[in-house]
Parts: C-alpha cells; structure tokens; sequence
C-alpha cells in the first residue's frame, strides 16, 4: 500500500483559500424603507420652538437594522426648493418658516451598499402663533406626468390629480392649460373632481397646472408641468 503525504504549506493554503471565500459569500442586508412617525401626514404642524418667523420641527422615524445613515429630504411646496440632510440618528430638528406646506421623506442608507431605500412621502403645514386657516397643499400625483408622451383616446386626454388640505375643506380646482407655457389659460373653474377629460390635437406639446382652492379663500398651485402628445 501506498500513501501520499501531503505538504503541511499546501494543507494551510487550502484552508486559507475556504476562509476567503466563505468572506466573499457573506450576504449583504439592503437598508429597508424606514415609517415615518413626526411630523404626522397631513399635519397642521403647530408644534416647536418659535424663532422669529420660524419653527424648530421634530422630524423622527423607526430605526432601519440595515442602515447605518439617513437622509431627510425636505420639501417646500410653497417656493419648490428641496433640502437634504443627512443624520445617523433618528430624530432631525430643523427650523422651518412658519405658514409654509411642506413634504418630507426618510431615505435609508448603509455604508456597505450603494443600495438604499425610501420612506413614503407626508406632507405637513407648518403654522405659527395666530394661524386660524390653512392653505390646501399644491396638488400632486398629476398625470400626465412632466415630460410624458401619451396616446389621446377619441382625441382626448384625461388630466388627474390628487388634492389634500389639514382642513379637509377643499373647495375646488382650477385648471388651467395652454400650449405656451408662458400663458396658461383657464379651461375649467371650480371643478368639484380631480380628473377633467381635454380635447387635444397631435403632435403638440401641451402645459398645464391645478390651483387647489378651500371654502377660506386659500389657495395653491400645483407649479407647471408638461405633456406631450403623439
């Protein structure tokens, strides 16, 4: 009988080489979407430190195993501008002008991935001292959506949106449409529904947008966005 011995270098290379791919196996966990929990959605925010003509807003969400950062990304719907800020914590305070809608979103992230996820989006006003209405949020969700090609059906295109107030005392939609974009023109006033039916013609680029109005007299515009028809 014979036997072959077996170098002991060769024997360690071996287990060196198990140990490194047992490394290389190792399942990354993706950050998870987190909940929002404050400011609550469709809150009339009355709550914080005033300063002058702002407010210190608690931002906070459950804790994501899986992430190891965040980033809050603040949204002002009464000028359109966007703010992100990046924590490890899960509790945010920033100080936000008073009698401004806003919208807020969590984006989970980890330092092991490029992978991250995202809460939902809440909206929330901010009020102050003396705040006895409040202005309906802009109208979102619109479709079509900015730059969007559709197909008009019997040469109609359906317009839709979706409308929220604290209040819940939203009175109508103003809709106005244009193929300038300079110079909107309203087509329908004080339409009770989210969705309004247009006639278009093809090949043609079309701008339009929806003041959301309440029995206050408040108001608030959607911004403008675009289609375009084939």
């Amino acid at each position: 009988m014979r036997y072959s011995i077996i170098p002991l270098s060769f024997l360690l290379l071996i287990m060196a080489c198990k140990k490194g791919n047992s490394a290389k196996q190792e399942t990354v966990k993706y950050p998870g979407a987190v909940t929002l929990l404050m400011p609550q959605s469709n809150e009339a925010c009355a709550v914080g430190q005033i300063e002058g003509n702002k407010s210190v807003i608690s931002f906070t969400w459950n804790k994501d195993e899986n992430s190891d950062k965040y980033e809050v990304v603040i949204n002002d719907l009464k000028k359109g501008e966007t703010s992100t800020y990046e924590t490890v914590a899960t509790k945010l305070d920033v100080s936000l002008p008073v009698g401004t809608p806003f919208s807020w979103y969590v984006r989970s992230k980890s330092s092991k991935t490029a992978a991250s996820s995202q809460s939902s989006i809440w909206k929330f006003y901010v009020s102050g001292p003396g705040t006895a209405t409040y202005a309906p949020f802009p109208a979102d969700q619109l479709s079509p959506e900015l730059k969007q090609t559709v197909t008009a059906v019997n040469e109609k295109v359906t317009l839709s949106w979706v409308g929220s107030h604290v209040e819940n005392s939203i009175q109508g939609y103003d809709v106005y449409l244009s193929e300038n974009v300079n110079s909107p023109s309203l087509i329908k006033a004080d339409l009770g529904a989210s969705s309004f039916a247009i006639d278009v013609k093809s090949n043609a680029i079309y701008y339009w947008k929806v003041i959301t109005k309440d029995k206050n007299g408040n108001q608030s515009d959607s911004g403008v966005y675009q289609f375009y028809v084939l």
